[in-house]
């Protein structure tokens, strides 16, 4: 048996067997320790700080950000992959760059644009869509906490006409 040095894990230098533990040596970035939360990490200026913009980000940034030019038709997108792979890591960073966070971002993801948007962050609940998006956008749109929660998919139409003109 040898003497442990103090580490976080072995406080006291205790002695152990076989050396140190796979915690002494290994270190994570504390961003590394839980998933996104992109309804909280939206306001966290450090939350896209370790965020990698790979040649597939940057490209479906571009596809995404064509979309939104004059005469495209493109307004639907789909985006598919396993579980940790960076799904909710990749809406972040689109919901940044285009509510005027963008400087919260890696260079090659920082992108010119007039458009500027209010994202509205939907997390899937076990109720119809009407409420979940309803709540959603009268949580976070700007001017709309007195709105009713839609009741109705046409009620939940109105509710999002009367959030474009706020």
């Amino acid at each position: 048996m040898k003497t442990m040095p103090r580490t976080p894990n072995n406080r006291k230098g205790k002695a152990t067997r076989g050396g140190y533990s796979v915690a002494d040596l290994m270190r994570f970035n504390p961003r590394f320790r839980r998933s996104v939360q992109i309804e909280l990490d939206l306001d966290d200026p450090q939350s896209t700080s370790g965020y990698i913009g790979t040649d597939f980000v940057i490209q479906s940034f571009e596809r995404i950000g064509a979309a939104f030019k004059a005469g495209s038709t493109q307004r639907a997108w789909r985006l598919t992959g396993d579980y940790g792979s960076g799904k909710s890591g990749f809406a972040l960073a689109l919901a940044k760059a285009v509510s005027g966070k963008a400087h919260e971002l890696p260079r090659a993801l920082r992108f010119s644009s007039a458009l500027r948007l209010h994202p509205v962050i939907v997390t899937g609940e076990r109720e119809p869509l009407h409420l979940t998006i309803g709540n959603a956008i009268i949580a976070q749109a700007p001017g709309m906490k007195r709105e009713p929660v839609p009741q109705s998919d046409i009620e939940l139409i109105e509710l999002v006409k009367v959030a474009l003109k706020k």
